[in-house]
């Protein structure tokens, strides 16, 4: 019988002591929970900033390519103009003298049309 009482007497635990712990083990893990959740919170926020520059980031760089890509299409479309340009003025097509040649043919249409307007 003694031993009986004695394995019985070493599974059992005081109710006390198990009434504590469990209150204490549930403040532990609520405690664990609240740390957790602030953690996750804070993060989360984190994160979230880390975003918000990654995305400042990628529009300022977008901003700067477009620019760029204007900026080279201007010079393309000022390079194509004056290479036209040259092109006339090395033909002598635009030379002042051409151009009063034109401007005397035009006067001259123009003063037989009014001469045949007038007869």
């Amino acid at each position: 019988m003694e031993y009986k009482t004695q394995s019985t007497q070493q599974h059992m635990t005081p109710m006390k002591y198990v009434e504590v712990s469990n209150i204490r083990n549930e403040q532990v893990q609520s405690e664990k929970v609240t740390t957790l959740q602030r953690i996750s919170l804070s993060l989360k926020s984190f994160f979230v900033k880390i975003k918000e520059k990654i995305r400042d980031m990628w529009k300022a760089v977008y901003n700067k390519i477009k620019k760029k890509k204007e900026e080279t299409n201007l010079e393309k479309e000022n390079e194509e103009e004056f290479s036209t340009n040259s092109k006339y003025i090395n033909s002598g097509d635009f030379n002042s003298n051409n151009l009063h040649n034109i401007n005397t043919n035009e006067s001259h249409v123009c003063l037989d049309k009014e001469v045949v307007n007038i007869m």
